[in-house]
């Protein structure tokens, strides 16, 4: 008998090959095979049954291995062709993904899965819950649950994944980052026995992730939580996927297999036939249209926060910082906004100050020769940060690659003069600032952003974010994107974003979308619990659009506005965007092969596409390579390109092709 089997080689082979085997083997048995002079590992996709002769020797499968490997299901077979296929994944990224040990595991766990306590819902969340299951009973399987920030989802879910439960279905939860796992683990232990519970992300050991992922294919854990690698998780019986903060930008993988999570759950929504819930306070706006227009799919509305009060009242102050400066104020504090610091810290309350950057500042300008340091390897100024070194005062860092230098002091290191000066503030900065102005301990302020990430790569504290910001020693929060990301907070009544500017200023077609969904997002942080609440924005731009969707903080506002300007200029949802990024150590090389590349795409003639001449990346020199993007947009779901790309350019080492990007740049 033969079979086709995809081989775990890393070299980038488009296809499976093609063994054979004197013993019966069933699809999603996991094989030993012959590979040049190795023996990998292998799966079987398929049989064939013809007695075809082939022109080349057979070679023959060496063993089964289904006793140390978990066989794969059908269903993730199918998801491993649609990464293949779909996102032109090499065939060993994506089957590396199911490769799973099998280790021995004992259960004691009882089919009781009853919540251990009450789940009250109020008319909105039950309404809510309600419209969930009676369209479920008509067979629409697809829902965004659309709630303003603070309207109670969670509890949604928990009531929502206890009736699966019930029907002894696996649930995943998926959140856009690590660190909101606990968050969300402490309010479902607080419902379900916490042995049913597993946790699964990018930085759990390889030893617990297997041991989690046996208890989930033996079923004996039955909520799965975790960031977007959990969707791979080796299910038993998979019943429900929820999605919670689904507009974020983290759920689009950025290595292969280049996946966009949303569009990967829905399609394992489809060949599973279970529910899908993306929850969000500021949808997608491709994927709500979808919703809008597409037949069984759903939105379900939730527009009134869980502990709302009448008398409660959100105010948002802007603040011009052109008239600060020319009133003399040159503290990156307006006026307004350190009032309002002194007067929360006097009463006792949190307080979010929002910086889009990290470090200390972006910027060290010589004020002798207006030199400035630079990245070697992507040509883009360094960004200053205060070291933990206690050798050295600061640190120049490279925020594209991990470049870093330390340094004793600042000075000039082109003519070694002291008459330097930072330009621009990040988070460090602010710290310094809080401690001086209003005369707080460096305890009471904690910073959020990816350098508390990187300090913690083992994620020993991860567990214990959740606790440390809403400790009531901590009086101050500072924070970057991170601080953004669903966190439930209790006592915050102030949140100042210092430079609006800095998230006006994207330069991409969804610029306007991450805007507001970030700093709509950050200002759902205040008045959790139905208090009152304020918000200071600081920009130069007062007459920046943003800020006017932002005054009435409605979503549909900016969803009306921005989907007239996608059908206009053919952008998502109109199109599907493929982004091919051509790198090159030599800038003469690049432009030749980029443009070669472009020519040859364009040469083919496929109906249904809209290519664009090569431009240049930003930035546009990282890691040593330059590199130009080549930007198609793909109409009528066409997928002769895709076949195209993957046939022709899937054994190029230097270029990159992302469909369905993030961004454009």
């Amino acid at each position: 008998m033969f079979y086709k089997i995809f081989v775990n080689t890393k070299l980038k082979i488009k296809q499976p090959f093609v063994y054979s085997s004197k013993k019966n083997l069933n699809i999603g048995d996991v094989v030993l095979v012959p590979f040049g002079k190795n023996e990998l590992i292998g799966i079987v996709v398929d049989k064939i049954q013809s007695n075809e002769i082939y022109s080349f020797k057979i070679k023959e499968i060496i063993e089964n291995i289904n006793s140390q490997y978990i066989k794969l299901s059908i269903v993730e077979l199918k998801i491993i062709k649609y990464l293949i296929t779909n996102y032109n994944s090499l065939i060993n990224k994506s089957i590396s993904l199911y490769l799973t040990k099998k280790i021995s595991t004992k259960s004691t766990l009882k089919n009781n899965y009853k919540s251990k306590l009450k789940i009250d819902l109020n008319h909105k969340q039950s309404q809510a819950f309600n419209e969930f299951f009676n369209n479920s009973k008509n067979n629409i399987n697809k829902f965004i649950l659309y709630g303003v920030t603070g309207s109670g989802k969670t509890e949604i879910y928990i009531k929502i994944i206890e009736e699966y439960l019930q029907k002894d279905k696996q649930v995943l939860i998926l959140l856009p980052d690590i660190t909101l796992t606990s968050q969300i683990y402490s309010r479902l232990e607080n419902h379900f026995d916490k042995n049913i519970i597993s946790i699964i992300h990018s930085k759990i050991t390889k030893k617990d992730k297997t041991i989690q992922n046996n208890l989930i294919n033996k079923g004996q854990k039955k909520i799965i939580i975790g960031a977007r690698s959990a969707i791979f998780s080796r299910f038993h019986n998979l019943g429900l996927i929820i999605i919670d903060e689904f507009h974020d930008t983290s759920y689009k993988q950025d290595q292969d297999p280049r996946y966009d999570t949303i569009k990967l759950a829905e399609y394992i929504s489809d060949i599973n036939n279970i529910p899908l819930i993306l929850g969000s306070a500021t949808p997608r706006i491709d994927i709500y249209y979808q919703y809008l227009n597409i037949e069984n799919h759903k939105i379900i509305k939730l527009d009134e926060k869980f502990f709302h009060k009448e008398n409660s009242i959100i105010k948002l102050d802007l603040v011009d910082l052109k008239k600060e400066k020319e009133d003399g104020n040159s503290s990156i504090f307006s006026k307004t906004l350190k009032n309002e610091i002194k007067n929360s810290i006097e009463r006792d309350k949190k307080i979010i100050l929002y910086v889009n950057r990290r470090g200390f500042s972006p910027i060290l300008l010589c004020n002798n020769c207006g030199y400035i340091d630079k990245c070697p390897r992507c040509d883009i100024p360094l960004n200053i940060h205060k070291s933990n070194n206690t050798e050295y005062t600061y640190m120049l860092c490279c925020h594209h690659c991990d470049y870093m230098k330390n340094i004793n002091g600042l000075i000039c290191n082109n003519c070694q003069n002291r008459n330097v000066k930072f330009y621009g503030f990040g988070t460090q900065y602010i710290k310094e600032e809080i401690e001086k102005i209003f005369s707080l301990k460096s305890k009471n302020i904690f910073i959020l952003d990816k350098d508390y990430k990187i300090n913690n790569l083992d994620y020993s504290y991860a567990d214990e974010i959740y606790k440390i910001l809403n400790n009531k020693n901590i009086k101050v929060i500072i924070g970057t994107q991170l601080i953004v990301k669903g966190w439930d907070l209790k006592d915050v009544n102030l949140i100042g974003i210092l430079s609006a500017d800095l998230d006006f200023s994207f330069p991409d077609y969804k610029g306007y979308e991450d805007s507001y969904q970030k700093l709509s997002q950050l200002i759902g942080r205040v008045g959790r619990v139905g208090s009152s609440g304020s918000v200071i924005l600081q920009t130069y731009d007062l007459n920046n659009k943003i800020i006017d969707l932002l005054k009435n903080n409605n979503y549909m506002d900016l969803y009306n506005y921005e989907i007239i300007n996608r059908e206009k200029f053919k952008y998502p949802p109109f199109c599907e965007i493929i982004k091919i990024t051509v790198k090159s150590k030599q800038e003469k090389s690049l432009i030749k092969r980029s443009l070669d590349i472009y020519n040859l795409i364009k040469k083919e003639s496929i109906d249904g596409i809209q290519i664009y001449l090569p431009i240049n990346a930003f930035p546009y020199k990282k890691k040593y390579f330059y590199r130009r993007n080549i930007i198609l947009k793909v109409f009528n779901n066409n997928k002769k390109i895709k076949r195209y790309l993957r046939e022709n350019f899937i054994k190029e080492n230097n270029l990159i092709i992302d469909i369905e990007p993030s961004n454009l740049l």
